[in-house]
């Protein structure tokens, strides 16, 4: 049943969180109400004085079902608090759709009640979902603080789809591959990661198709998924040369240590357990994203571009001393097998970064987001830097030229190769072999 006081209300809002709100709480009174029992929506608005655009509006859901005990109404909006919990409960369900609710009307800066008289004709639940809006008047500039997305992660600009499918690459925030097939966990989990961008998938054959393509900085998969569970896309990202070096973390109720086992056998950097702790995940995330700069040291000292320093007149590599990382052997092979072809075309000027991806077989963006994360370099100055690292070996003949060496290196503009040389090393070729 709808009930309304009011018949149009226009104000500025979030429409995304509030059809959320309002599906998450018309979804649990259906559950728990019996055939023939009522469920009404009721919508009125309270003024607020002092202030002729400010009001509160009021949103409460009431069901006729079985009711919560008294006991247990303290506890209904904590995360994967469910009111049966036994193996041969009913009901099925996560215990996290109320406590994302309450997430979201928090966001909006709201505030959400519950009651439930235990008997008589009152006898079920209500809550009470109180929200501050402003009318249409001053909207616009509202709007602007306000753009409507799913969990308030206003710069991803990340939507969730029915599908659950979603992403962008056209920020530089680390982007993460949730893959999860209930909605309601998804959710949750994005609203636990607003400072990363956030692509989802609904099983595990999509989750791989997405990271092949998207390549994204971090994984986060549940392991019972329908077509393709979280074990098998392990596998197949570890195999994957797209993939390979994309870390994983398994967040799952099967938390045996059978399972455990062969996650990590998979491949798995980290196992969690449902319910998860929040500060855990992000934790786990961000030390997982940082393990990626001693990485980088290491593949760009397998590729032989380690970073140069002037000391004096003399060039020296720096090696930065690390904990030594824990190096995927895909990885290491790729990296390997990116230079070679580079080296193969040395003397190619006209050889590109499209030519390379022909012959690696990925795209652009996928190249790009797979060379950046092993070793922060761009395709055009990975080669670039190949071709430098050339350059300075053949600097330590003295009787070779600087124009031949240029040239030999795929630069047939001298004065070019000059001017890149001093870009990325501080000085001309002609003063590095002075100072050698």
């Amino acid at each position: 049943h709808f009930l309304s006081t009011l018949d149009s209300l226009v104000i500025s809002y979030d429409p995304e969180k509030l059809r959320q709100i309002i599906a998450n709480l018309l979804s649990n009174a259906i559950k728990f109400t019996p055939e023939k029992g009522n469920i009404y929506l009721s919508i009125h608005d309270e003024k607020i004085p002092g202030d002729p655009l400010a009001l509160t509006l009021v949103i409460k859901v009431k069901d006729t079902g079985i009711g919560i005990p008294e006991s247990q109404l303290q506890h209904i909006f904590e995360r994967f608090y469910q009111l049966d919990n036994s193996q041969t409960r009913k009901m099925d369900g996560t215990g996290i759709g109320l406590s994302l609710t309450k997430e979201l009307v928090k966001l909006m800066e709201g505030t959400i009640e519950v009651k439930s008289p235990p008997t008589g004709a009152n006898k079920g639940t209500e809550f009470t979902v109180s929200l501050p809006v402003r009318r249409q008047l001053d909207a616009e500039d509202q709007l602007q603080k306000n753009t409507p997305v799913i969990i308030g992660n206003n710069e991803s600009k990340t939507l969730l789809h029915e599908e659950h499918v979603s992403y962008t690459v056209s920020n530089d925030k680390p982007l993460i591959l949730l893959v999860e097939d209930n909605a309601d966990v998804v959710a949750y989990t994005a609203s636990c990661l607003p400072e990363y961008r956030l692509a989802v998938g609904k099983d595990g054959q999509e989750g791989f198709d997405i990271a092949r393509e998207l390549i994204p900085d971090l994984i986060i998969t549940d392991v019972m998924m329908p077509h393709v569970d979280g074990f098998e896309m392990c596998r197949r990202l570890r195999k994957d040369e797209h993939t390979s070096h994309i870390p994983i973390v398994m967040l799952t109720a099967r938390a045996d240590i059978e399972s455990r086992i062969e996650g990590l056998e998979q491949g798995a950097d980290a196992y969690l357990e449902k319910p998860f702790h929040k500060e855990e995940l992000l934790i786990r995330i961000k030390k997982l994203l940082e393990l990626r700069t001693s990485l980088q040291q290491f593949y760009s000292k397998r590729a032989g571009i380690n970073a140069i320093e002037v000391s004096g007149n003399v060039q020296q590599e720096v090696l930065v001393e690390t904990a030594s990382p824990v190096v995927n052997p895909a990885a290491d092979l790729f990296i390997q097998k990116l230079s070679a072809i580079i080296e193969e075309h040395i003397n190619d000027e006209a050889f590109t970064v499209e030519q390379l991806c022909r012959k690696i077989f990925m795209s652009h963006s996928q190249l790009h987001r797979k060379l950046d994360a092993l070793t922060g370099c761009s395709p055009n100055k990975f080669i670039r830097m190949i071709r430098l690292k050339k350059a300075i070996e053949l600097l330590k003949d003295p009787t070779r030229s600087i124009t031949s060496i240029a040239m030999e290196c795929g630069y047939s503009d001298s004065g070019y190769f000059a001017r890149v040389f001093k870009q990325e090393y501080g000085m001309t070729a002609q003063e590095w072999r002075s100072g050698n």
